[in-house]
């Protein structure tokens, strides 16, 4: 029968196991369930299992369940440092490696704030005063002519003729005028400077940027305004102060076309760093993408007095006139005897003419006169025979 000795380190003696197969499984550790035949390495020192189901049981601390079968040597003195070996040939430089891809391009920098502004520019040289003529020469004066000789003296009172005035001196030359300066570059118009961008979002603006929530200008109904201008001022108070009025939006060169005109009721700060102006759309066409801005808001001017919800009314108009009474028929002769002729029949009363209409405010139209009226009928008794009276107004 096979037998292994093995140090008890709690009797402090070699023992002897029989019968034992061991079986080297490699470093101990937590997890692995060992066998009364398994042999581990545990610090420097190699331990044999004692019982089977041997679970997280530590070697060294663990008497019953492991035995210890060689424990490991005292640690031996340093060796010698032996000599350092000749440094060997540089290799050969081995060919250049190909060239690798174009890596993908960096994510664009944010934006620096604004600088400090920068000095004036020197005033521009003046113009050179143009030369003045020589000296304060002034042209000669002429030769004051010879006087002329006194006239004989004629007969009477008769005096001779006086003497030529000589020519004046000519004037010199004027000077030439100086050069005028340039003119300098057009300044910014009034209003908040900033760059129109086509996107229709309130997200990922930067500072500058203004944007409309559509495309079509005449659909849109918010104005999206970073807080920061192309200058880097922050105008957030100052469209937060918009009320009812007008914002026109135009381009910030005199030769930039680019307009649009929207009421709004005011400004909201939903978004950090957006505003957002409610607009109703008048007039102009979206500008292009970049396009330099000026942005002006006009306040509503207030409202002018109410005037009187009722004018004065108007003159009534005349009343047509009445139609006229009818004729009343002849009484027919008395016949032979006592017979008495029959009375005519009285003619009907002529019907009273409509009343004009009442005219309009502000408007003296007179009432429209009735139309025709039917004066009377009778009935005559000499000639048996009916009649009708009209009369036309």
């Amino acid at each position: 029968m096979s037998q292994i000795c093995i140090f008890n380190p709690v009797t402090n003696l070699i023992e002897t196991i029989d019968g034992l197969v061991v079986t080297w499984v490699g470093a101990w550790n937590s997890v692995s369930v060992y066998t009364s035949s398994s042999m581990v390495s545990y610090g420097g020192s190699s331990w044999i299992s004692l019982q089977d189901n041997n679970l997280n049981n530590i070697p060294t601390v663990s008497p019953s369940w492991w035995g210890a079968v060689a424990q490991s040597g005292a640690t031996g003195s340093t060796g010698y440092t032996g000599y350092t070996g000749y440094t060997g040939y540089t290799g050969y430089m081995g060919p250049q490696g190909y060239l690798g891809g174009q890596g993908p391009t960096g994510y664009t920098g944010y934006t620096g704030k604004k600088g400090d502004a920068g000095d004036t520019g020197n005033t521009g040289y003046t113009g050179y005063t143009g030369y003045t003529g020589p000296g304060n020469f002034t042209g000669y004066s002429g030769y004051t002519g010879y006087s002329g000789y006194t006239g004989y003296t004629g007969p009477g009172n008769f005096t001779g003729y006086s003497g030529y005035t000589g020519y004046t001196g000519y004037s010199g030359d004027t000077g030439y005028s100086g050069y005028t300066g340039y003119t300098g570059p057009q300044g910014d118009k009034g209003g908040l400077r900033y760059y129109f961008d086509t996107g229709t979002v309130d997200t990922g603006m930067s500072a500058g940027m203004l944007r409309l929530d559509n495309t079509d200008p005449a659909s849109a109904t918010n104005i999206y305004m970073e807080e920061y201008d192309v200058y880097g001022v922050d105008h957030l108070n100052d469209i937060l102060s918009w009320g009812p009025g007008t914002v026109r939006i135009e381009g910030n060169s005199n030769t930039d076309p680019a307009f649009m005109v929207f009421t709004t009721t005011g400004a909201t700060y939903p978004v950090p760093g957006v505003a957002h102006v409610s607009v109703s759309y008048q007039s102009g066409a979206l500008p292009s993408n970049g396009d330099q801005l000026a942005v002006i808001f006009s306040p509503l001017g207030p409202t002018g007095y109410t005037g009187p919800s009722d004018g004065p009314q108007g003159n009534t108009g005349y009343t047509g006139y009445s139609g006229y009474t009818g004729y009343t028929g002849y009484t027919g002769y008395t016949g032979p005897g006592n017979f008495t002729g029959y009375t005519g029949y009285t003619g009907y009363t002529g019907y009273t003419g409509y009343t004009g209409d009442t005219g309009p405010d502000f408007t003296d139209f007179t009432g429209y006169t009735g139309g025709m009226t039917l004066v009377g009928y009778g009935q005559t008794s000499v000639l048996g025979l009916p009649y009708w009276v009209a009369l036309y107004n």
